[in-house]
């Protein structure tokens, strides 16, 4: 049998990350800042109501630590919810500059404007 990504949890490392990711039938945006707010500054909320759930990035790590131990496995406005820390972390931080190292990363970045720094050789057309 074909193993999952949970088949060994003892593996995996406890994640880090602000952005937490809340499942739940029926959440509105509302009912998600009011919740989610008291736990900290929230600077991101993205909903895919499809797929019933919503990703939200807090400013601080604790604040998403801290929502993810009050809030997974409660009833947020008459609605169970199913909260964990994300496994894809946006990377806010390079596009704010808040990170030393991320807005290095983003200033040397090569992509899309490599120059070749080589000389063009010019061949006469005497053979």
């Amino acid at each position: 049998p074909l193993l999952g990504s949970d088949s060994y949890p003892e593996r995996r490392g406890v994640r880090k990350g602000n952005t937490v990711y809340v499942y739940g039938s029926g959440l509105t945006e509302d009912t998600l800042r009011s919740a989610f707010s008291q736990h900290g500054n929230i600077i991101d909320l993205s909903m895919d109501n499809p797929r019933n759930c919503a990703f939200i990035t807090f400013e601080r790590m604790e604040s998403a630590d801290q929502a993810v131990a009050e809030l997974n496995g409660s009833t947020v406005g008459d609605v169970y919810i199913k909260v964990s820390i994300a496994r894809k972390q946006p990377m806010l931080d390079a596009a704010t500059g808040k990170s030393v190292w991320a807005s290095l990363a983003v200033q040397n970045s090569t992509k899309g404007s490599y120059r070749d720094k080589r000389n063009q050789v010019v061949y006469s057309e005497d053979f």
